[in-house]
């Protein structure tokens, strides 16, 4: 089983935070020697391999308040790797998660062949709550986590982003409201505007058109997320240009923008969207292209079925394995 391994860099003797000093003078010799042996980065890696063994002698060597004291370590590379231990020995980290949620420090991220920084906030928030990553680590209660998830929404000095992805797919609570209308209007973050479409409010619609008419492609995405869930009729004159932008493309195709675009169109179950998806049949001249919008439609028919679309889906041919790749995306929400 793989196991997810935060390495820190080569670290001095006295170590100093901004909560105070933090002093690995009173840690015992074997300890420190074990915080000097680390070096930098998150790895994926087998108990087996040299940087598996030195994290498992470090998480299984500290005791529980050391690795506290160490999650606020100037080094992010060990303050990561303490909060990580003491996730892996089952230690409830509610507290730690809430004190860091305004740390932006970055770290780099090994994630099988990709490689990224992400923050430290963001990092302790996904190793606690994500059910797809570090799952053998301690996750937060759900009240643990709404505590927190609110913590996100109403403190306007969090910039994490673990803020966006929640708003994308927080539900509509009327008191949240205001404060997520705030969000978008005053904190320009787009992601607020998702949020704001499951109000489904005449007021939010510029908001929602503003996203649809921009020129970048991952903020008109999120106008069509939008849309998708509010499928209001104003929208469908940009929905319109987006498409006819994007079947005239022959190289650089944004995949989720297309698989977005189509999920918004059928939202509007009219002879209208019926046309636009007929168009790209008509329009679209380049095989590859054709191919990747198909699947698309395909898959937009398969999670919202409809039988207007019925003439469609019978144009749609796609073999097997393409069908089967296609239905992991059918409760994924992007």
């Amino acid at each position: 089983m793989k196991q997810f391994i935060i390495i820190s860099g080569l670290l001095s003797s006295l170590i100093f935070s901004a909560k105070g000093q933090i002093n690995t003078f009173t840690f015992k010799p074997e300890s420190r020697t074990l915080i000097d042996s680390l070096f930098y980065g998150l790895y994926p890696a087998s108990e087996s391999s040299e940087v598996g063994r030195r994290f498992e002698a470090f998480r299984n060597n500290l005791n529980k308040d050391e690795l506290i004291q160490l999650t606020n370590s100037p080094n992010p590379s060990l303050r990561a790797n303490s909060f990580l231990a003491l996730a892996l020995n089952n230690v409830n980290n509610f507290e730690i998660v809430r004190a860091h949620l305004h740390d932006t420090t970055r770290i780099f991220v090994a994630y099988g062949c990709e490689g990224y920084r992400q923050t430290i906030g963001d990092l302790f928030y996904e190793i606690a709550t994500s059910e797809y990553a570090y799952q053998e680590a301690f996750k937060l209660s759900s009240i643990e986590k709404l505590i927190i998830d609110s913590l996100l929404i109403f403190d306007p000095e969090i910039k994490l982003v673990a803020k966006s992805d929640l708003l994308k797919e927080i539900k509509p609570i009327d008191s949240y409201y205001p404060r997520i209308k705030e969000i978008a209007e005053i904190e320009s973050n787009n992601s607020s505007v998702v949020a704001l479409s499951r109000f489904q409010k005449q007021e939010d619609t510029g908001l929602i058109i503003n996203l649809l008419e921009n020129s970048e492609t991952d903020i008109q995405y999120l106008g069509l997320r939008a849309a998708r869930i509010f499928p209001h009729h104003a929208f469908f004159p940009f929905i319109e240009k987006i498409h006819q932008k994007e079947i005239k493309k022959t190289r650089g195709l944004d995949y989720s923008q297309i698989r977005m675009l189509y999920q918004a169109i059928v939202q509007y179950k009219n002879i209208q969207s019926k046309n636009l998806l007929k168009k790209t049949f008509a329009k679209s001249k380049d095989f590859w292209v054709l191919k990747t919008h198909s699947e698309y439609i395909w898959l937009a028919l398969f999670k919202f079925p409809d039988p207007l679309y019925d003439e469609i889906q019978k144009q749609l041919r796609l073999d097997n394995y393409e069908i089967r790749h296609l239905k992991y995306f059918k409760n994924v929400e992007n």
